[in-house]
């Protein structure tokens, strides 16, 4: 009985070509695991900034609203200036958002904090002049992330409202 030399040389994977595949098949799903990580991450962060935005829109369109209702010199006589927490925008407190004061939405708790600046400053002073910075905030694991929007409303001297 012959044996053929060739044919045992080629009969299997050696242990070195399996080693090498795992490690090529691993490196593959390492890098997959990875991406839809940084996919999910991207994707909440995303939607407490959209939810943070449409908190800070709502009280731009809340202070259009009662400017256009009350004039601009009646509206700015009811603002009170520097810091005010709207965790509600009906009933704002002065001051800065504490830690009950918070909008529960998307499965986090945000502050909604605003700054009111009134009559301008510099060359620009105007009792027709009204600054809103209007910052909301989360805490994002153990990062506080912010979204800030900023409303400038003024009114030419020459007209009531």
């Amino acid at each position: 009985m012959t044996f053929n030399k060739r044919f045992f040389l080629q009969k299997g994977s050696t242990i070195i070509e399996l080693l090498i595949a795992v490690m090529v098949v691993g490196l593959i799903v390492t890098a997959v695991a990875n991406a839809v990580t940084y996919s999910i991450k991207n994707t909440g962060e995303s939607r407490y900034r959209q939810v943070a935005t449409i908190l800070g829109q709502q009280v731009m369109e809340h202070f259009r609203g009662q400017k256009n209702d009350l004039g601009i010199i009646n509206f700015s006589n009811s603002l009170t200036a520097g810091a005010n927490c709207y965790s509600s925008i009906d009933s704002p407190t002065v001051g800065a958002c504490g830690a009950t004061q918070v909008i529960v939405m998307a499965g986090t708790n945000f502050k909604r904090d605003v700054t009111i600046a009134k009559g301008g400053s510099g060359t620009h002073v105007s009792p027709y002049y009204i600054n809103f910075v209007v910052t909301v905030s989360w805490v994002d694991g153990t990062e506080t992330r912010e979204v800030e929007l900023i409303q400038e409303l003024q009114q030419d001297s020459g007209f009531t409202n």
